[in-house]
């Protein structure tokens, strides 16, 4: 069995670019203000919502 070499900074990369790109292609009229709420405020939880709110300024971010 292989072992996966992912760093954490590739994984919170790809958890955000997924993030925003299901937020992009969301229809308007599901959400008019889309929001995302990161749980854990680490040094994970705060580059995950410093990315997401380079990756779509409109994203209301709430770091708990």
């Amino acid at each position: 069995m292989a072992s996966l070499d992912i760093s954490r900074r590739k994984l919170l990369r790809v958890a955000a670019a997924s993030a925003a790109s299901n937020l992009v292609h969301a229809p308007a009229v599901a959400q008019a203000n889309p929001r995302a709420v990161i749980v854990g405020g680490g040094f994970a939880g705060a580059t995950l919502a410093r990315t997401l709110k380079k990756a779509d300024p409109r994203i209301s971010v709430s770091l708990v």
